[in-house]
């Protein structure tokens, strides 16, 4: 089968022979639908055409994504602390105590404005970008309930 030279040229053949292009570059079956498979497959082309070799480590991860990608979604999007409304994170930066209200999921209040991230917030606080995560101390296991 020939090898698509763009993604214009992927994306537009038959549905059923993606799979097939899939196993002649590498050697490997496929689980994803072929509309899934576009993007998974101009990658390989990618590597293949320009002898690029992948670490077996990414190759591990890839094939864990594309035999569940909804489950490897879900585990990696997931909010690792639970912040109720009402609650008050302090953090002192630079000698200088802030404090932030939690008004609902992924809605925060500091100094009367509201942010819908904790990155966001952090970054009103002191002007630069950061984690918010790591920044209100959220990453330590002793804080995971958001409590102060």
């Amino acid at each position: 089968m020939k090898i698509p030279e763009t993604y214009a040229e992927l994306r537009d053949m038959p549905k059923e022979q993606m799979p097939l292009l899939w196993l002649q570059i590498t050697h490997n079956p496929t689980t994803l639908s072929p509309k899934n498979l576009v993007r998974p497959l101009w990658y390989r082309i990618q590597c293949t055409r320009y002898k690029r070799h992948l670490d077996q480590k990414y190759i591990t991860r890839l094939n864990k994504y594309a035999r569940a990608p909804e489950e490897y979604l879900k585990s990696a999007r997931k909010i690792k602390y639970e912040l109720k409304p009402g609650t008050l994170i302090r953090k002192t930066y630079k000698g200088q105590l802030f404090t932030l209200r939690v008004i609902a999921a992924n809605r925060f209040e500091y100094n009367g404005k509201t942010y819908p991230s904790l990155s966001a917030a952090a970054y009103a606080m002191i002007g630069m970008k950061v984690s918010g995560t790591d920044f209100f101390g959220l990453n330590n296991k002793g804080l995971k309930n958001g409590q102060d």
